[in-house]
């Protein structure tokens, strides 16, 4: 009887032992990713491309955090390349991965389409969003990926009988509907843009 307590009380502690290895290589083994957003300013919306993306993520099992690229410029010293302060960045925090995103423009187009010439004309206006995406693996200390980000939504239909002028009032997009189509871009290009972090995290 003896002898069987010995062995229950030594084979818990070696079992706890063995669980609390396995649950911290588990963290450990995990990939942390950070995320770093620049976009350039609009005239025609606020910009919250960043949070819609910080929101998606935090939906994301995984660790990770998003930044400002502005960071980036603020590591290292002048000299130093922009890979490097991008590298030195990602591995002072403990990194596995950096993700890179750059959105360059947020604008409206027009473009014009003739019916009947000299008489009807119809515009189509787009809101488009570009830039690029570039994965960095801070193991190897280089990009892994790069690839450019481009969409665009389509408002409704604007139409001209007889006058061509693009610049006419009446084929303006009315404020409250320029609200509802930038935010319609900003979650597309956020859902493409998670898209890709959530296959990075299953690395």
């Amino acid at each position: 009887m003896a002898g069987t307590r010995f062995k229950r009380r030594l084979c818990l502690p070696v079992l706890t032992g063995i669980v609390l290895f396995v649950a911290v290589s588990s963290v450990a083994a995990q990939s942390t990713i950070i995320v770093a957003v620049g976009t350039v300013d609009s005239p025609y919306c606020d910009n919250r491309l960043s949070q819609k993306i910080e929101y998606g993520l935090s939906q994301i099992a995984a660790p990770i955090s998003v930044v400002s690229r502005g960071a980036f410029d603020r590591h290292g010293a002048d000299h130093v390349s922009e890979l490097e302060r991008i590298i030195s960045f990602g591995r002072n925090r403990q990194a596995r991965f950096i993700v890179d995103v750059l959105i360059d423009r947020i604008d409206l187009t027009r473009k014009k389409a003739t019916i009947f010439p000299i008489l009807v004309f119809r515009y189509r206006t787009y809101a488009v969003l570009s830039g690029r995406l570039r994965i960095f693996d801070l193991e190897r200390g280089s990009a892994i990926a790069a690839e450019k980000i481009s969409c665009e939504i389509k408002a409704s239909d604007q139409w001209q009988i007889s006058e061509d002028d693009p610049d006419h009032p009446s084929l303006m997009i009315p404020a409250d509907q320029k609200i509802i189509l930038f935010d319609a871009l900003e979650r597309q290009a956020a859902d493409d843009i998670l898209d890709k972090i959530k296959s990075l995290a299953k690395k």
